[in-house]
């Protein structure tokens, strides 16, 4: 399987890939009946600042993008933007941006990094020739229909676990909200069930030929059932039906959902940080 070398121009496609599907997702939040979940995007120059103060505990809604040492000149400026909010700073830094000079200031100011991540991707046209992954017989993948956003959003909510610091009691509010990325451009959105009873659900971004897979979680009872499996297969599919030239994801290091990436074929781009600012004494 032949896979483009990961040059500097590359992997800043594959970050731009993810702050594009993320601040459309946020967009979507924003705009929802008053913004109840207090969603903010503030632009410093290439750089992105996302806070969701409804969830200022998750790191998914509440951090910059985009970052280098270009960005880094407005510090002061990304670092009231959060602290005004009572939200702890948090920066992604692709290792293709990350100058000596650029980490030493952010470490001058109390970021200190505590998290990575992986980026993988693949072209989708040489996954399909290499041949489908098999999934479990019994597990079926569709595209969500309109009269199908409440099931797609009940099964989300229950299965996505990975928006961390948000409130059980917003949870339905969430996933309604997410269910509106139907209407948005470039998403889809899909279930899948098991034995014909919805278990997991998943999302796909499309933007300048770049196919981000997202949002994807499981119902616990069917867990391990090939679900994820089912439903990577479909958004790779339909993928290279819409002439992506790339592929990407992001999984936390070892997560079942990297291991389940790899065995569909796609490779590790690179491993990006967080960094998070200390509090102060």
């Amino acid at each position: 399987m032949s896979f483009p070398v990961v040059t500097r121009d590359l992997a800043l496609r594959i970050g731009q890939s993810e702050a594009d599907h993320i601040v459309s997702w946020l967009r979507v939040l924003q705009a929802y009946e008053g913004n109840p979940f207090g969603v903010e995007i503030r632009r410093f120059g290439n750089a992105v600042a996302l806070s969701n103060e409804a969830m200022s505990l998750g790191p998914l809604f509440n951090r910059v993008l985009g970052m280098d040492e270009t960005e880094w000149d407005a510090q002061e400026e990304i670092l009231r933007f959060y602290r005004e909010k009572g939200i702890g700073c948090r920066i992604d830094i692709n290792p293709y941006q990350a100058t000596a000079g650029l980490l030493r200031s952010m470490g001058a100011a109390g970021l200190i990094p505590f998290r990575f991540h992986d980026f993988l991707y693949a072209v989708p046209s040489e996954l399909k020739m290499a041949g489908r992954m098999s999934a479990p017989s019994d597990v079926e993948v569709c595209r969500v229909r309109r009269e199908e956003l409440p099931l797609w959003a009940d099964s989300w909510r229950t299965g996505f676990t990975e928006v961390l610091g948000v409130d059980a009691s917003l949870l339905p509010l969430l996933a309604d909200a997410t269910a509106h990325l139907y209407d948005a451009p470039g998403w889809s959105l899909y279930l899948a069930l098991v034995n014909g009873v919805p278990a997991a659900t998943g999302a796909l971004y499309i933007q300048n030929g770049i196919a981000s897979i997202a949002i994807a979680g499981t119902r616990p009872e069917f867990r391990r059932r090939g679900c994820q499996t089912a439903l990577l297969q479909a958004r790779l599919d339909d993928a290279v039906a819409q002439d992506c030239d790339l592929v990407v994801a992001q999984a936390a290091l070892d997560a079942i959902s990297h291991h389940n990436m790899e065995r569909a074929g796609l490779r590790i781009a690179y491993t990006r940080a967080f960094w998070l600012q200390q509090k102060s004494e």
